[in-house]
């Protein structure tokens, strides 16, 4: 796990990810809505925005946007780099963010926000000399990968502060926690912005209220704003979207999404009917029975990925219900809940989205 492969391919095309300034973002939560945020403030300013974020929605390539709209030609220019990326020995998350930085490159973008896919030390985006970090959260998330512990994951997470770098830091990330993303600021000559207002006036449900402030401080980084209009802000799909007049899917997908989305179920007084899958290298028992302290029950399902929970993973989970995907569907379909949650893993909301055809 490391970044030659990317570097040396990037190097070989003069680097196009040096072209355009950028923001980096990292953390376990709200990384995604955060750049998403960002990226719609930048535009309704009259920047031009690359933004790319992991995994992909539905379609591979739909997370590289410029103007918060997915590249129509981006599957050919994607076949004319394939083989000569595939050649330099890029794996498939480095050959698309190599085309991300390519695509910025050419479209001329002004700023490009960049969400890392894991970690961060190591991370395939961490080849760019951003102007600005982003911190969003640090939990258990990938602990064995990035762990064991959570200041494993955090001396990660600080990997992508670099020199003269002005970093934000999460209100809600621990103290103790972030004596290790101070130490890194401080190491490499980063500049800390101390302290940024927490925005109250958004529509937007309680958890993203820190995805939200951060976003807007970040703005006001590279262009001082007295007030934003909030209201015109879009979120990202699969965070608290309703997909159907009843029917929302949240891509709580670790331990500590699914707390923020309990919150937020709890402020809205909604009692779901809810439909979870999650990998099974994440701490799906507490995912679970965290929900189940809340809803009463959850009925659990496996969808197509090699790392999908089974039904032998939950069969000991008192009040977990298993239920084959396809009945899933039909319930979706049929039934008249008032309200009904898909909730776990992002890949098993795309394929259950995929499969509804909404």
């Amino acid at each position: 796990m490391d970044t030659v492969a990317i570097k040396a391919y990037l190097n070989s095309k003069n680097n196009p990810q040096h072209s355009y300034k950028t923001i980096h973002i990292g953390g376990s939560n709200g990384k995604g809505s955060t750049g998403y945020f960002l990226s719609q403030m930048l535009e309704h300013l009259g920047y031009k925005v690359g933004y790319y974020y992991s995994p992909f929605t539905i379609d591979r390539f739909d997370n590289i946007l410029i103007q918060n709209e997915s590249i129509k030609n981006v599957l050919n220019k994607y076949l004319f780099y394939q083989h000569e990326m595939i050649s330099a020995g890029l794996t498939e998350f480095e050959q698309d963010t190599a085309l991300a930085f390519l695509m910025f490159s050419e479209e001329k973008v002004d700023y490009a926000i960049i969400e890392v896919g894991l970690g961060g030390i190591y991370d395939a985006t961490n080849v760019i000399q951003p102007d600005i970090g982003i911190i969003t959260s640090t939990s258990l998330e990938h602990a064995e990968i990035i762990g064991p512990s959570i200041y494993d994951i955090a001396a990660h997470q600080a990997g992508i502060i670099k020199k003269g770098m002005q970093v934000l830091l999460s209100k809600s990330i621990d103290e103790d926690i972030k004596k290790v993303f101070l130490h890194q600021i401080n190491e490499v000559s980063a500049v800390l912005i101390n302290d940024y207002p927490i925005v109250k006036d958004h529509v937007f449900p309680h958890y993203q209220e820190n995805n939200v402030s951060l976003a807007f401080q970040a703005l006001n980084l590279i262009k001082q704003q007295s007030s934003f209009p909030f209201s015109i802000l879009k979120t990202m799909p699969f965070r608290f979207q309703y997909i159907t007049h009843n029917v929302i899917f949240d891509g709580a997908h670790n331990l500590e999404g699914i707390q923020a989305l309990i919150d937020t179920l709890q402020k809205k007084q909604l009692k779901p009917m809810v439909y979870m899958s999650i990998l099974n290298t994440k701490k799906y028992d507490d995912m679970i029975q965290t929900m189940m302290t809340y809803t009463g029950h959850v009925y659990v399902t496996s969808f197509e990925h090699q790392q999908s929970i089974q039904f032998n993973d939950i069969a000991h989970i008192k009040g977990a219900v298993w239920v084959e995907i396809q009945e899933i569907i039909e319930r979706i379909k049929t039934e008249k809940y008032d309200t009904i949650l898909i909730t776990g893993s992002l890949y098993f909301l795309r394929t259950l989205k995929r499969l509804l055809e909404f």
